[in-house]
């Protein structure tokens, strides 16, 4: 499945939850941190999602942010889920 995400949706840590369930189709008892959104990628068919605006998931959520992009990036690799970034 393909996903094309908007980083400007990325605004606080409780919208970007509500997005990623809702644009992903994620299960909605997933929990709003990246333990559980680490666990139901891992539960997922492999994804294509691409991230456009990218760069202002770093300028609205700053290190939270990082570190959702590099949970995206491990997920690429542990899960064959394939993440492309458009700053």
């Amino acid at each position: 499945m393909k996903v094309l995400l908007d980083g400007q949706a990325f605004r606080d840590k409780e919208t970007t939850y509500i997005y990623l369930i809702n644009r992903l189709n994620l299960p909605t008892y997933t929990g709003y941190n990246l333990d559980a959104l680490w666990d139901v990628l891992g539960d997922s068919q492999p994804l294509e999602i691409e991230i456009y605006r990218a760069r202002l998931i770093l300028d609205q959520l700053g290190d939270y942010g990082r570190a959702m992009l590099d949970l995206l990036g491990d997920a690429s690799i542990e899960f064959n889920h394939e993440i492309i970034l458009r700053w």
